[in-house]
């Protein structure tokens, strides 16, 4: 684990990322006392190609599990946190990490998107995969770090609760309109 202080990271002698290709199998871990509100990131840069990683916080803990793609290439990587908060932007030093080689017997080519948008998709897909859904009189959200759904402070329309509500459609206005019967345990959203 890397240690940021007065945005200084001092990393250890052949700081290691993990080997060419590696996939979920390490984590980058920063420990970083800053006030609530900070977002940070790391930029990276490889043979003039640039990419950034996006880090989840936990208390003084900033880190992002590794992918394929974060280490595509080995060789020496350039890296940088860059944090913001509101309109506030801070750097800290540049230095340098490891990627160690690997045979990858299976060469695939690097993604071509930044990892920062791979991240944001795979938390899309994963809100995606867990829609809002009524509960006791407001709607319950997934929350994507902790794997849970709760409660938001969004209340349900006309104070329904979970118990009167069993599915939620999502229909344009004709085909609610066009729909002969309307089921009173269905909340029906109208899109536009």
């Amino acid at each position: 684990m890397l240690y940021m202080e007065h945005w200084r990271v001092c990393p250890p002698e052949c700081y290691c990322l993990g080997f060419e290709g590696d996939h979920l199998a390490a984590s980058f871990q920063l420990t970083a006392p800053l006030p609530e509100g900070w977002d940070l990131k790391v930029d990276v840069e490889k043979d003039g190609q640039k990419n950034t990683i996006q880090l989840q916080r936990e208390g003084e803990i900033f880190s992002a599990e590794l992918t394929a793609s974060m280490l595509a290439v080995d060789g020496y990587y350039f890296m940088q946190i860059r944090g913001t908060c509101g309109d506030v932007v801070r750097h800290s030093n540049v230095f340098l990490a490891q990627v160690f080689h690997s045979l990858n017997a299976q060469k695939a080519f690097p993604d071509p998107l930044p990892s920062e948008f791979e991240q944001m998709e795979r938390r899309l897909s994963d809100l995606n995969r867990h829609p809002p859904k009524p509960g006791a009189g407001v709607w319950l959200v997934w929350n994507v770090e902790q794997g849970a759904y709760e409660a938001s402070d969004i209340p349900l329309p006309g104070g329904l609760s979970s118990g009167e509500i069993k599915t939620v459609q999502v229909l344009e206005q004709w085909e609610y309109e066009a729909l002969p019967v309307k089921d009173g345990s269905t909340l029906y959203l109208i899109r536009g």
